[in-house]
């Protein structure tokens, strides 16, 4: 049996996107700050890496995507002329560390907030706000690559259009 909107109420409508509130905004200035990002020359990657390292799918999955994710990074920078990445992944250490140095390798500056252990940005932090500020820097980045079917990308995109419609209102408007 379908059930209507009417019937489920608000209880299942999406989540709205996370508001860019004083903490965030702070915090996501400080992430940016921490990794040394410059704006208008980062191109900010999503690679959200749990369906690779999940137990049901091939091990050689997680042994062939670092370099798949590089490859594409390295060819969304130079398509945009970014020089620094922002890695934004909850994969495991040995394949994030894997991505930093391929794209090292490639003449790129990458960071990861996962490499500021000891701040709400680290591995072990459990800070409820780090992933709204990491969102809120990467929709900030001069250029954007995420995972298909993330909600975490989708949210990005999502909030780098909201920016992007604000921006051209205020183009016209003045």
């Amino acid at each position: 049996m379908l059930f209507s909107k009417q019937a489920l109420g608000r209880s299942f409508e999406l989540c709205s996107l996370p508001r860019e509130e004083e903490a965030v905004l702070r915090m996501a200035d400080e992430l940016e700050s921490a990794l040394g990002l410059t704006r208008g020359r980062t191109l900010c990657v999503h690679w959200r890496a749990e369906d690779f390292h999940h137990a049901s799918r091939l091990a050689t999955h997680t042994n062939n995507t670092s370099p798949a994710v590089a490859a594409r990074a390295e060819a969304a920078a130079r398509e945009v002329g970014a020089r620094q990445v922002l890695l934004l992944t909850n994969a495991r250490h040995e394949a994030w560390r894997d991505l930093l140095g391929r794209l090292a390798s490639s003449g790129l500056r990458p960071a990861t907030p996962r490499a500021l252990e000891g701040t709400t940005f680290g591995c072990r932090s459990s800070y409820v706000y780090a992933p709204f500020a990491e969102m809120l820097a990467c929709s900030r980045a001069h250029a954007f690559v995420g995972t298909p079917h993330s909600t975490f990308t989708l949210h990005i995109e999502a909030m780098r259009r909201r920016k992007r419609a604000g921006q051209r209102r205020a183009h016209d408007r003045g």
